[in-house]
């Protein structure tokens, strides 16, 4: 611990300024004691402990409100460490990305052709090939494998994605409602947290 001590010495002697030493001292705990816990919140998550940053998103597979392996990590990660400080408290919030939105226009897209049924089939003839290509590619993604599609079957599936509806907002919110509660539910299932 180092502390700044002002001294004055003059002819008539040397004077120390406790008052400021103290001073000095105390607001300098106080600061320490104030970013003591962020700093291990960043150490916790591998940040850096002399910067202080939120820690990164939780992750779930795309649009769904399961936890992906790195997600499943960063949760047990979260609750050893609010099991070992229970004075801490977080707060949890979810959100949809633009990964999801595509993951689930591109589901919509698959389940769509698969109800078609022989008036769908007739319809999509002229690229059958394609098409076909295209809906594999979609169930490998659905299982959360991924495959690239070459540059003319992505194009032509962005074409039919640009035909298809928007997501509903409302479902986008209950997918983020979905991620918040299977996070609080898998908090507390690691280490007892509320």
């Amino acid at each position: 611990i180092a502390l700044d001590i002002p001294i004055e010495a003059d002819a008539q002697g040397t004077n120390v300024d406790v008052l400021a030493v103290v001073g000095n001292a105390l607001r300098h705990a106080i600061v320490n004691a104030l970013a003591s816990p962020l700093k291990l919140v960043g150490a916790v998550f591998g940040g850096d402990t002399t910067k202080i940053a939120a820690p990164a998103p939780i992750g779930f597979r795309p649009g769904r409100a399961e936890l992906d392996p790195s997600g499943s990590q960063q949760v047990d990660q979260l609750a050893a460490f609010l099991a070992s400080r229970p004075g801490i408290a977080v707060t949890l919030d979810a959100s949809v990305t633009n990964t999801d939105v595509r993951w689930l226009r591109e589901q919509a897209l698959r389940q769509e052709w698969d109800n078609a049924g022989v008036l769908g089939a007739l319809r999509g003839l002229t690229q059958r090939n394609t098409r076909e290509r295209v809906r594999q590619a979609l169930e490998a993604r659905a299982k959360d494998d991924p495959v690239e599609l070459s540059a003319d079957d992505a194009a032509a599936l962005d074409r039919w994605l640009d035909e298809q509806p928007a997501i509903p907002p409302e479902q986008l919110r209950a997918l983020a409602d979905q991620r918040l509660t299977h996070t609080e539910m898998a908090l507390e299932e690691a280490h007892g947290i509320d």
